[in-house]
């Protein structure tokens, strides 16, 4: 966090925050398990907030953490955008404010300065954007698929998104403030098309992780280099 503490995720024994001594103080996010229906403690990914809260995605949904009480936010399904995300597995906060939220079904984003940061931290429908296959705002292309796995921005601002089993897509923003999605496949050169992890390195190549091998993209000439075991790799999946 911002101010220096230390959040594990973990998956199926909820958030757990390192106090001095080395003990760790657990909570249990307030979301229902789609399966059981009892408190979701699978743990997906976590994104501060400068404003002191902290957004936890998990298998049933999103929970959004006060930092200064440690308590959890009450999510209304009824008034409340956010409470219709579930089955989240990344996210990534963009140079506007926006948080990006990748889920099994699809993408969501939506401006963290629209909600109201009231005891019931209210997000407007209005103020939600949701992208999928089948679906976009403004008439604008769409995913290749709703299974999201990874979400990264890069120097440029474009928001990279790593589908499971769709291959890459590069978003970005036009002059009309829609966007358009670029896909990139196995034909394309992609070693693989389950994208774990998207980061950026020095020179502006972005690296991908997959389920195999590891691919190396030239944004500029949208060329691939993957490598493999047979290269030097621990492992072809990671």
């Amino acid at each position: 966090t911002p101010k220096g503490d230390l959040w594990i995720g973990t998956w199926g024994g909820g958030i757990s925050k390192l106090q001095p001594g080395g003990t760790f103080k657990r909570l249990t996010p307030p979301v229902n398990d789609p399966e059981t229906n009892y408190e979701n403690a699978f743990i997906s990914s976590l994104l501060p907030d400068e404003r002191g809260f902290l957004y936890v995605g998990t298998e049933g949904g999103l929970a959004i953490l006060d930092l200064k009480t440690e308590t959890f936010r009450k999510l209304d399904p009824k008034n409340n955008a956010l409470a219709q995300i579930n089955e989240i597995g990344c996210m990534c906060k963009d140079r506007d404010g926006y948080v990006w939220t990748g889920t099994r079904n699809g993408l969501y984003r939506f401006k963290a300065d629209a909600i109201d940061w009231s005891y019931n931290v209210v997000c407007p429908e209005n103020q939600m954007q949701y992208f999928s296959q089948t679906s976009a705002p403004s008439g604008k292309t769409h995913l290749p698929g709703n299974y999201i796995a990874s979400l990264f921005e890069d120097a440029d601002g474009n928001i990279w998104i790593g589908t499971y089993g769709d291959g890459l897509v590069r978003c970005t923003k036009d002059k009309n403030n829609g966007f358009t999605f670029k896909h990139y496949r196995h034909t394309d050169g992609l070693s693989n098309e389950v994208i774990y992890g998207i980061l950026q390195d020095e020179s502006g190549f972005i690296w991908l992780s997959t389920d195999y091998g590891l691919s190396r993209l030239n944004p500029q000439r949208e060329q691939f280099d993957n490598f493999y075991r047979a290269d030097g790799l621990l492992s072809d999946q990671f």
